[in-house]
């Protein structure tokens, strides 16, 4: 559907044509004909290593095709550089200090309501398929497979899964492991991109954690090489990805079936700090993700939305495009109204995330702020070796997009009133009595166990 809507309309005629494409989106999700949907979650995605987002390497065919069948958002921010805490939040649509998993391994507390459960009461078939899960089940979903071998075996066992709800409508939610550490692809993957390296570079998690515990530096070609790594689990992921996707065509089910690609956090490969990994970086190179949303006839094709949006405006999204009211517990918004293509991007929108209940981290359409009152580094090592982050920093994404100059000491007056907007924000989200609570919660053994397994727990 293309609205065709152009800036110069006047406002009450926006709006009018805007309400008629809104309901157009609606009435396509009427109870008799409402769509599948299928969420695919990926884990440690960094959108800007896809060729679509401009990756030079291009390891990603299939899914820079998906993104040039539907509309995606570029400032699309996660809640937490950890994957549990960024699942609950795309299923509640609620930051983890409200929803309560704020570290792997936390379940979601009773009273909380997840996408899956409302979707089971409109009639939807609702099923996960999750690479990384400890055998802990979501809310709403039945069955829930825990698949921790390569992800092959697990979009085999999604497909047959969609195959017997053919009826429909259902609700598909698979989470993929790769790209996630360690950086070891199954051949040929795992040298696809530097065939000729001969250094003692592995990929192994025990590698990344003595490099940033020991602040080494890397030769260039070590640091490559890493990176080609990376690169290889995308491009091995990519075909696992055709073959999940390639399910819709073979059913004939393409132009009802709501597709949903988004990731729970990228990674921050050396970035800063001697830093591969994600569960201790506040910045962007973990904190923003991929998303989009693919419906043939329904959503326009090879668009691309600016602006800030989060993790929490997926589950009210699809909610709206599925013509289901959204719960007041939603802390959300729905993006349909950018989707349908007549509201510009909400230049006022800030995105909040959270390093367990120690720091928030504050995107706005120009700055990145850190707030960390306590100072709390995150541990690396046993021996006391932390991941340093200061106790306010700031970052100007108008000249210095990649965040390398803390600008905090020369713009006071910027610091003050977006310290002012996280001390707002915690209040309203009681985050000292949530953090409390939340501290009481600790993960139970037999699912620490199995974290371990996976490398997601230190």
């Amino acid at each position: 559907m293309r609205s065709g809507l152009s800036l110069s309309v006047t406002v009450p005629a926006a709006l009018a044509v805007l309400s008629a494409a809104l309901l157009a989106l609606a009435s396509c999700g009427a109870e008799s004909d409402r769509p599948n949907v299928l969420l695919i979650t990926v884990d440690t995605l960094r959108p800007d290593h896809l060729g679509g987002h401009g990756h030079p390497r291009g390891p990603s065919p299939v899914i820079d095709a998906l993104f040039a069948q539907g509309t995606a958002f570029s400032g699309h921010t996660v809640p937490r550089g950890q994957t549990w805490p960024t699942l609950a939040s795309i299923q509640t649509s609620r930051y983890p200090v409200s929803h309560g998993v704020r570290k792997n391994g936390q379940t979601l507390p009773e009273g909380v309501l997840g996408l899956a459960e409302i979707l089971r009461r409109e009639g939807y078939e609702c099923g996960a398929f999750l690479g990384n899960s400890g055998g802990v089940g979501w809310k709403g979903f039945t069955p829930v497979l825990e698949q921790r071998d390569r992800d092959r075996a697990l979009v085999s066992r999604a497909r047959g899964w969609i195959r017997g709800n053919l009826a429909g409508p259902y609700f598909l939610w698979i989470h993929l492991f790769s790209p996630h550490r360690p950086f070891q692809p199954p051949p040929p993957f795992d040298e696809l991109y530097d065939p000729d390296y001969a250094g003692p570079i592995d990929g192994s998690i025990e590698q990344m954690k003595r490099i940033a515990a020991e602040r080494t530096d890397l030769p260039p070609s070590d640091l490559e090489h890493m990176l080609a790594r990376y690169d290889g689990e995308i491009r091995y992921l990519d075909g696992i990805l055709a073959d999940l996707l390639r399910v819709t065509e073979e059913t004939d089910t393409e132009d009802r079936t709501l597709v949903v690609f988004t990731a729970d956090h990228g990674e921050e490969l050396y970035a800063r700090n001697h830093y591969f990994s994600h569960s201790a970086s506040v910045y962007d190179t973990v904190l923003r993700a991929p998303l989009l949303l693919v419906w043939p006839g329904k959503i326009d094709a090879g668009r691309w939305i600016p602006g800030i949006v989060e993790s929490i405006d997926i589950a009210p999204t699809i909610l709206d495009l599925l013509g289901i009211a959204r719960p007041d517990a939603f802390e959300g918004r729905s993006l349909s109204p950018q989707i349908a293509g007549g509201l510009p991007p909400d230049r006022s929108r800030m995105a909040f995330s959270e390093l367990e209940d120690k720091v928030v981290s504050l995107r706005t359409e120009d700055w990145r702020y850190i707030h960390n009152p306590s100072g709390f580094g995150f541990p690396l090592s046993p021996d006391g070796a932390v991941y340093p982050i200061g106790r306010e920093e700031l970052y100007d994404h108008r000249d210095d997009p990649r965040e390398r100059r803390d600008v905090a000491g020369d713009r006071e007056e910027v610091v003050a009133r977006l310290r002012e907007v996280v001390a707002r924000w915690q209040s309203e989200h009681r985050w000292e009595e949530r953090s409390r609570l939340h501290a009481e919660r600790e993960v139970p053994e037999h699912i620490r166990e199995a974290l371990e397994a996976i490398g997601y727990v230190q």
